[in-house]
């Protein structure tokens, strides 16, 4: 698990840097990005305590684990695998773990970008209201 997490982060490390948008601190995208990892650090913060007073059921992780968990053995059959890691999780093998924690990865990284998707148009929003209240519309002929 600790190699599919390690593998993950190199990957969007990685992703973040190389791409232009992605990689310059002012621009809407890479500040979007940035506001989604906030909230999602915030959910993990508010999973945790969920966790210790009993309610693992109400976590994203959780349940981002348990879909990926299900596909993975959906899509075992196809290949040829067995997709034993739900009926008996001790004869798992390192690729079966290692394969669910990346598809886990995957499907919290698109509830990172929908949430980032949202949170781009806030802030160009507030970016337009704060343009909109500088300009002067007046123009050449009302002077």
């Amino acid at each position: 698990m600790f190699a599919a997490i390690f593998v993950f982060v190199m990957l969007y490390a990685t992703v973040t840097s190389c791409f232009r948008p992605l990689s310059e601190k002012g621009h809407v995208i890479s500040r979007s990005i940035a506001l989604g990892a906030k909230i999602r650090a915030w959910i993990s913060g508010i999973s945790v305590f969920a966790i210790c007073i009993g309610g693992v059921m109400l976590t994203p992780d959780f349940w981002s684990g348990f879909v990926s968990a299900g596909l993975y053995a959906q899509g075992a059959g196809y290949f040829g695998a067995t997709g034993h890691l739900i009926e008996n999780s001790e004869r798992a093998g390192f690729f079966e773990i290692f394969a669910t924690t990346v598809l886990e990865g995957f499907i919290i990284s698109i509830f990172l970008l929908v949430i980032s998707f949202f949170s781009v148009i806030i802030i160009q929003s507030k970016e337009r209201r704060k343009f909109l209240r500088s300009a002067d519309f007046r123009g050449e002929s009302a002077r």
